[in-house]
């Protein structure tokens, strides 16, 4: 995702309407007022030149820690029930705990319900 520049005079339609720019748009051309670069998600004025604020950013982090955390949890449960699987399909009477088993792993963390 490249640099995004915008207006953030308040007053500006283009501020309201989110207008991106081109990186070598130098000045608004409703109000005049030199275009900084902004927040590709809140369009917030950035003091640098980054993709998005220090808010968005942590946002973003925060829901690709939850998701690394989730899938921590399913591949956890995953250990611990594929030995229980490959016990039981040598089991000769599979089909009668089959449906027993499939509702204990319902419940397991990550499983399907």
């Amino acid at each position: 995702m490249a640099l995004i520049k915008g207006c953030t005079n308040i007053q500006c339609g283009q501020k309201h309407k989110e207008v991106k720019f081109k990186e070598d748009d130098l000045f608004c051309p409703k109000c005049g007022k030199e275009l900084s670069y902004v927040c590709g998600k809140c369009f917030a004025p950035l003091e640098e030149a980054a993709k998005r604020c220090p808010k968005c950013q942590q946002k973003i982090d925060d829901r690709k820690e939850k998701v690394k955390s989730g899938a921590n949890k399913v591949v956890g449960a995953a250990k611990v029930a594929a030995p229980v699987a490959v016990a039981l399909a040598d089991f000769p009477g599979i089909s009668k705990v089959a449906k027993p088993l499939a509702a204990v792993t319902k419940k397991l963390p990550g499983g399907k319900k």
